[in-house]
């Protein structure tokens, strides 16, 4: 896999503007011969699993940080509104974090 816009800059910088398909299989045929990208293997399932969990559990907690951050700054007649929001927040995070560890632990060189 290689950055689609790697590969467009490419046809620009050697003067190739046009866009079909037989012109996008040579320009990426050319690209590779070229430039010799480094390659990196698309993920397996587990992989991609652990990456989406973690992405999702990344968003939860920065939720929760932006929630812990509002207690801080606004009057306490709201906190009532972001506290109920924490408490809904910590029982998701929760078994995200469990799946990521059950994920991991199947993989021996994780």
């Amino acid at each position: 896999m290689v950055n689609p816009i790697s590969v467009r800059r490419y046809a620009q910088a050697i003067g190739v503007l046009a866009k079909t398909d037989r012109i996008d299989a040579q320009i990426i045929a050319k690209y590779a011969a070229t430039l010799k990208p480094e390659f990196k293997p698309i993920p397996d399932k587990t992989s991609q699993k652990v990456k989406d969990l973690l992405a999702r559990r990344s968003q939860l907690m920065e939720m929760s940080t932006m929630e812990n951050n509002r207690l801080q700054i606004l009057p306490k007649s709201l906190h009532k509104s972001i506290n109920s929001l924490l408490k809904a927040l910590q029982p998701q995070i929760k078994p995200i974090t469990k799946q990521i560890e059950q994920e991991v632990a199947k993989v021996d060189h994780w």
